[in-house]
């Protein structure tokens, strides 16, 4: 299947395979070291970097290399749903962990956690789906439905944070129905805002 990417827009990480060892060269020891690897998804341009732990100061400051050495840094990082950068995962909910969560948002980046590798074929049809089709779904149900659908696509930075509220606001209507979608849309239009502190 193929991935449609722009030049300069993602940046792939991850901890690549088993452990390597180095030769401490003045006794003789293998010395663990884990590799680091970011990799830009246009152009597969690849920085990779031997560290002594997986442990978060080393995620950071291998990030940090990666933007060095790359000149720059991607609209989109996606990380493998490791420990330490994604805390919580799930269709619902994205909660990344707070060093890594601070350090996209200084280099004013979005994480967007990797899918994984191997997705069944009736998931596969989701990597097709952008914001506009989010709209034409909801349009189906109503005008609160895409007010609200339209609130979360353009909250984020990157419009496909949303994607994962978007699915599951609407698949509501799968177990409820349609109007009763539209009547809850309505409802939570109705409350206050909070405004951000």
């Amino acid at each position: 299947m193929h991935i449609n990417r722009k030049p300069g827009e993602i940046m792939e990480v991850d901890w690549a395979g088993t452990t390597a060892h180095l030769i401490d060269s003045d006794t003789g020891e293998l010395i663990e070291a884990y590799i680091f690897v970011a990799a830009l998804a246009y152009s597969g341009y690849a920085y990779a970097e031997a560290f002594p732990t997986m442990k978060q100061d080393s995620w950071i400051a291998a990030h940090v290399n990666a933007y060095t050495y790359f000149g720059g840094v991607t609209r989109i990082l996606v990380p493998d749903n490791l420990k330490t950068g994604v805390v919580k995962n799930i269709v619902a909910e994205l909660i990344l962990n707070k060093s890594y969560q601070e350090m996209a948002e200084h280099y004013g980046t979005a994480v967007i956690p990797a899918r994984e590798a191997h997705m069944p074929p009736n998931h596969q049809q989701y990597l097709k789906w952008d914001g506009e089709r989010f709209r034409k779904w909801a349009a189906k149900y109503g005008a609160n439905t895409v007010t609200v659908i339209e609130s979360i696509l353009t909250r984020y930075k990157v419009e496909q944070q949303g994607y994962r509220a978007c699915m599951g606001i609407l698949k509501l209507a799968d177990t409820y129905t349609g109007e009763r979608l539209e009547s809850a849309c309505a409802k939570a239009l109705e409350r206050p805002q909070k405004q951000p502190a």
